[in-house]
């Protein structure tokens, strides 16, 4: 059996192998860590003649190049392994992975280039469900230890205490074996490639690994040490789970290294699965075994606190105290999230927008005899939107309006009604009523009482329209109920009836319009332009606040909806959105405007949140090519140390806090949580708090997005599944009154952002336009973008993102954004 080193050039590098050459089936052997293709040779020569072994000495390893160019993660490793196997023209073959080499092997698979080739897979004691990393590979991540040990340990010494920790029975650590693999550390430049490799290995995330798994059709033999202290035997017990058509064996009395410890057992095991045969009865074969559901990690409220003030230690004792107070059994009639929005969220300010362009509004129309006039418009698209929200029952809210906070109130019923404003005015002009027909049951209320009530109702609002936005409704409310008091012409009857009218016009669904002019380009303009939703505001605690654009000819129309945010969530709401639009059809393609004209805007909305002295809003779009594909390749090439797929969000975020006007802020993340049917838990927000420059490393910026992007997929994850601190935080919270919030946000400003953050940043990856709410304590203002990949009129890709804020805010923001958005790399 010839097992003499050759080598490849791949890459311009040096790789070498071992080929036993011949014409048999042939299997290809990769090693794991700190490892080479040495690691085989007394297991091949237990296996029986007739197959060709062929043994790669991974980049960086063995006797391969050692050119240190920081590229030694899974993934680079795949690549060239696969660059072998092209050149070799291996076919049919089996594939082989130890540890380390394992995870290679599921890269060469799942980047897809080999899966013709590959006929079965072998694992042995695989890497990549382990949540920690093994002692030796963290202390070499160490900067200090690393060093350390590279620098004043004889390669000997470090040989033989790594061989330590993966052999079980320590008689078998032989001097050839010692001598083979600290002969390779003394050769130039291996050291530093073992340190390297070792910042690549990351722990992924076991839930993105067993997805892919289980769309995995090869047939598969998982051989595990069942003494492994490197990886647990559990590990294994996964992948047999996870991988369909697999067979697991655990060898009794054996370490992380079977094919090394035990080479005839484990050839055995190999050259039976090869042909189909039996599994030996020698071999304790485990064939099936449930894993015990791993118990929930205790949470640690200091997580969320990156900076230390007596402030912020005072509001950590008030959370230890409510952790306290539901360990006694104290529980809440509502989430945390909706009772923060209670509080937080009841301002003009804090309401949310969403559009949805192009309508075929008059579809439904069979053939129409001539062009509609505005008014025709007007009351067909009035009938189909009333139509439409009544039957959709998440649309069915109101507010309860108090002086300091607001909850939210079902209704049973939706009526739409038309505000007419004077022309260059925010003064209400009209308004028109378009009652629920189920629910129009009036019978002592005259439909003169009707008009009068809605002309007492218009000069009321103009009256209070520069009111304070949190007493406003409230105070609206009790100015009418006084007129209606004083109205002598009413019966009693009616007016108990006038009441309850007076309620409805307050909480229906308010709806004005506007005609887009016929010149092309002005009409883009004005298109894309923001509503004044903030001087043309809803008058009273309704859910929705409408704008409806018609295009010049009465074809097609542009609605733009505003949302109270403390009964419902951006998500819901852009699926409502996303039906309305199935549902009408729509007349033409969405293009935003081409990136060099109207691309950005700034609007002053008006007075804001007690620590803004005036709001801005701010929305641009942009080229989002170069984000988009950064994304792609930063996950092609380091899924395995992300864990979890780079997101756009956690890209936006690492890269806008290496400017000055996001230094050391503080995000905070809205994340959709699911309906649980189990346990009655409705659909609801939970918050993501984090603060990137915690994970810089200035020298090695790469590693430090890395070291973010997996903390950040953490608390994603966590967050989802309801078990986060950010989750935790919310709901307890809740157990004290909305009092609590406040005192806490006008005494404690600062120490309050600690906990949930500063500037607010989210994402709707499906809404055509997105404007974002600004809550009463996002002190650095809020981010939303929307649907990345929106064509432009001039044949490119671009994005939309809203900003609100201060003046100086907005205008920092949107210039970070855009240097952001069109060199991402230099941020890595």
């Amino acid at each position: 059996m010839n097992t003499e080193l050759q080598e490849i050039i791949i890459d311009g590098l040096g790789i070498m192998y071992r080929d036993t050459g011949g014409k048999g089936r042939p299997i290809l052997f990769i090693h794991g860590f700190a490892e080479s293709s040495y690691t085989w040779l007394h297991m091949w020569r237990q296996l029986p003649p007739g197959y060709r072994m062929v043994g790669i000495d991974l980049k960086g390893f063995g006797h391969s190049d050692k050119t240190n160019d920081g590229m030694f993660a899974p993934y680079d490793q795949a690549k060239i392994v696969i660059e072998l196997v092209k050149q070799l023209d291996l076919e049919n073959f089996i594939l082989v992975g130890h540890s380390f080499g394992g995870l290679v092997s599921l890269f060469c698979i799942f980047l897809r280039k080999l899966n013709k080739r590959i006929d079965k897979l072998i694992l042995v004691d695989s890497a990549g469900y382990f949540q920690q990393l093994p002692w030796f590979i963290a202390q070499l991540r160490d900067s200090f230890t690393g060093q350390l040990a590279m620098r004043h340990f004889h390669p000997k010494v470090l040989t033989r205490l790594i061989m330590d920790q993966v052999y079980y029975d320590k008689s078998l650590i032989t001097d050839d074996l010692v001598n083979e693999y600290s002969t390779i550390l003394t050769i130039p430049g291996a050291k530093e490639c073992l340190v390297e490799c070792a910042q690549q290995i990351t722990t992924g995330n076991p839930n993105t690994l067993s997805r892919r798994l289980k769309k995995l059709s090869l047939p598969t033999l998982i051989i595990w040490g069942q003494e492994d202290k490197i990886i647990e035997v559990s590990d294994a017990h996964r992948f047999h789970e996870d991988i369909p058509d697999s067979h697991l064996a655990v060898i009794p009395g054996c370490g992380h290294s079977p094919h090394e410890e035990l080479p005839t057992e484990t050839a055995k095991l190999i050259q039976a699965f090869i042909s189909g045969e039996k599994l030996p009865e020698t071999i304790d074969a485990v064939t099936s075994r449930p894993l015990s559901p791993p118990g929930l990690p205790k949470l640690k409220m200091r997580k969320l606190v990156d900076k230390w003030s007596p402030a912020v230690t005072f509001l950590f004792v008030v959370v230890k105290f409510l952790q306290f107070l539901k360990l006694l059994g104290i529980k809440t009639r509502q989430g945390g999230w909706r009772n923060a929005a209670s509080a937080y969220l009841r301002a003009e300010h804090s309401k949310f927008s969403l559009a949805v362009f192009n309508l075929a509004y008059g579809a439904d129309v069979p053939s129409p005899a001539a062009q509609p006039s505005f008014q025709q418009a007007r009351e067909h698209l009035i009938k189909r939107l009333g139509a439409f929200l009544r039957d959709t029952r998440a649309c069915h809210w109101r507010l309860q309006w108090s002086r300091n906070w607001a909850v939210r109130k079902k209704l049973n019923y939706i009526d739409i009604i038309h505000g007419e404003f004077y022309p260059d005015s925010n003064n209400l002009k009209k308004i028109t009523i378009y009652l629920d027909p189920k629910r129009n049951t009036f019978k002592h209320l005259t439909e003169e009482h009707r008009e009068l009530i809605c002309k007492i109702m218009v000069k009321t609002y103009n009256e209070v329209l520069d009111v304070n936005e949190k007493r406003r409704p409230y105070l609206l409310k009790k100015q009418l109920r006084k007129w209606l008091e004083r109205e002598k012409s009413i019966p009693w009857k009616a007016f108990l009836e006038g009441l309850f009218f007076i309620r409805r016009i307050l909480s229906g669904t308010y709806i004005h319009f506007e005609e887009l002019p016929g010149d092309a380009e002005e009409s883009v303009r004005r298109k894309f332009s923001t509503p004044d939703f903030y001087h043309r505001k809803h008058p009273g605690w309704g859910l929705i606040n409408i704008l409806c654009r018609f295009d010049a000819k009465f074809t097609e129309a542009d609605l733009w909806f505003q949302f109270q945010h403390v009964p419902v969530d951006g998500l819901p709401m852009q699926e409502i959105l996303d039906k309305l639009k199935s549902n009408w059809g729509i007349s033409r393609k969405l293009c935003y405007p081409a990136l060099d004209e109207h691309s950005k805007e700034i609007t002053r909305l008006g007075s804001a949140n007690t620590f803004l002295s005036a709001s801005y809003h701010g929305q641009l779009f942009f080229d989002s090519a170069n984000l988009l594909e950064t994304r792609k390749k930063l996950n092609r090439k380091y899924l395995a140390e992300f864990g979890d797929p780079v997101t756009t969000v956690s890209m936006l975020m690492w890269a806008l806090c290496r400017h000055k006007c996001f230094r050391n802020c503080k995000f905070a993340f809205p994340i959709d949580l699911a309906e649980c049917l189990r346990t009655g838990r409705e659909r609801t927000l939970g918050m993501m708090f984090i603060r990137p420059s915690v994970y810089f490393s200035p020298h090695a910026p790469l590693k430090g997005f890395i070291a973010f992007q997996r903390e950040f997929s953490r608390r994603l994850r966590e967050t989802r599944e309801r078990r986060s601190e950010s989750f935790e935080l919310l709901e307890l919270y809740a157990l004290t009154s909305p009092w609590l919030y406040l005192f806490t946000s006008k005494l404690f400003p600062e120490a309050l952002g600690e906990f949930v953050g500063t500037v607010g940043l989210t994402m709707l990856k499906d809404s055509e336009l997105f404007l974002t709410p600004l809550s009463d304590i996002s002190t650095g203002g809020f981010m939303a973008f929307g649907n990345l990949r929106v064509p432009t009129v001039d044949g490119k890709y671009a994005g939309m993102v809203s900003v609100r804020g201060t003046h100086a805010q907005v205008e920092q923001y949107l210039k970070a954004i855009q240097a952001v958005t069109s060199d991402f790399q230099s941020y890595l």
